[in-house]
């Protein structure tokens, strides 16, 4: 897959905190005009010091190896990130080898292959890591859904009404990709 044009895939950074705290809080913005938003929001916008807490956990789950966080630079700027996460933080659980993915594209930035690219970078990178990716979508969001079928995820389950906005419900789905053939499945008989 090639990059759209002047975009550089690559690690989260310390300096990324105000790019991607500044996209996350304008996804209150885009939900208070009317727009369709498909990412689980709180109800009251975070404070800065929760957005700090949350890009702390990031930076400190890569550096202790529990997860992989790649960041989407234009001019400069960092316009979206993608974090696959261990399932069960700690090595020797028996979930260790599961990740779970979470990711985000800006306003302006999407529809533009950057998606594609972080996911590509990340699960690129977590094949190192883990075995199977996990993560949830929301039902309605057909074009992230499709995306993630194109890199081979698979739809494996399906939550009615788990998220409750302005008085609606909604469903999410659950997805996974094996990354690797996991021992004792290989020709295993069902």
């Amino acid at each position: 897959m090639s990059s759209p044009q002047g975009v550089t895939i690559r690690p989260l950074r310390s300096e990324d905190f105000h790019d991607l705290s500044r996209g996350l809080a304008h996804m209150y913005d885009e939900l208070a005009a009317g727009e369709s938003v498909w990412i689980t929001l709180r109800h009251v916008p975070p404070s800065e010091a929760d957005y700090r807490k949350w890009f702390d956990r990031l930076l400190d789950g890569m550096r202790t190896g529990e997860s992989i966080t790649n960041v989407a630079q234009v001019d400069s700027r960092a316009v979206g990130h993608c974090t696959i996460e261990r399932a069960r933080p700690g090595p020797t659980t028996e979930q260790s080898h599961v990740g779970e993915l979470g990711i985000l594209v800006q306003k302006g930035h999407r529809g533009t292959g950057i998606g594609a690219r972080l996911l590509e970078r990340s699960l690129d990178e977590a094949r190192q890591k883990f075995d199977i990716v996990y993560l949830t979508v929301w039902s309605k969001n057909v074009e992230a859904q499709r995306l993630y079928r194109r890199f081979g995820f698979t739809l494996c389950g399906h939550f009615p009404h788990t998220l409750k906005r302005n008085g609606q419900y909604f469903d999410e789905d659950r997805m996974f990709l094996a990354l690797t053939d996991p021992p004792g499945r290989a020709g295993a008989k069902r």
